[in-house]
């Protein structure tokens, strides 16, 4: 049903990933956005390129990226994040992506994460399977917390790296381990795909998750959402077990 939309989506997020590609080993310049929050050249001539691919396919749809802010238009809205992972891109650690999400009123129904330096285009739609590179995936019911591999991000504000530290802290001594990849959209597409154990991502904004969790959805992740905090677990149980710690 949305298959023409979930292709348009991939083809976009390639094209914008060649241009991440060609600036990856590059010294890019940086402008500081936030505590610990950087935007580079990079970012912007991804966004411009998705934007305008968007503007020439669906004229009259919405827009929200962001680095450029909102677009308004019809009831369809693309969420757009050009380039998740900066400060990685800019250290030329290769834990980056693209995410581009479709919703209709208030329901995603294409959601698309591309990294494309590991070349790992994860994407699903409200009907269809969770994929990564032509192949369904599903997350791991690893039920022993010793054997969970989990990862917790944080936003630029200092009330979200203590609430970062605080869970960090909680988890530390009873899981095997803890990363902060600094790719929220990477990570939760990760617990999808049987990577991760579980994320909670404090602090994140729309383009972070919007598309990662439709792909977590479909895989059969369990989510809670609590204002902008997010959690994405591999099941129920896995959230039980870590309740418990």
């Amino acid at each position: 049903m949305y298959g023409d939309y979930l292709e348009f989506a991939k083809s976009v997020a390639r094209g914008a990933g060649k241009i991440i590609r060609k600036y990856f080993k590059s010294e890019v310049s940086e402008s500081i956005k936030g505590f610990g929050d950087i935007v580079t050249e990079a970012d912007a001539k991804s966004e411009e390129y998705i934007i305008q691919r968007i503007r020439k396919r669906y004229r009259d749809h919405s827009i929200l990226a962001e680095e450029s802010g909102g677009i308004e238009g019809s009831e369809y809205r693309w969420i757009v994040d050009p380039l998740d992972g900066t400060t990685n891109f800019k250290h030329h650690i290769p834990y980056l992506n693209i995410s581009i999400a479709l919703k209709h009123t208030d329901n995603t129904i294409v959601g698309v994460v591309y990294n494309p330096i590991l070349d790992e285009m994860f994407y699903a739609t409200v009907n269809t399977p969770a994929m990564m590179n032509d192949k369904e995936i599903k997350p791991s019911d690893q039920s022993d917390p010793s054997r969970m591999f989990i990862g917790i991000c944080h936003g630029s504000s200092r009330e979200s790296i203590q609430r970062f530290l605080d869970n960090t802290s909680k988890y530390k001594f009873h899981v095997r381990e803890i990363r902060r990849l600094g790719s929220a959209g990477l990570e939760i597409c990760y617990v999808a795909s049987g990577m991760l154990s579980a994320f909670i991502g404090i602090d994140l904004k729309p383009w972070d998750y919007e598309a990662a969790l439709l792909i977590a959805k479909r895989a059969g992740c369990y989510i809670e959402t609590e204002g902008n905090t997010i959690k994405v677990y591999a099941s129920e149980n896995v959230k039980r077990v870590l309740d418990r710690i």
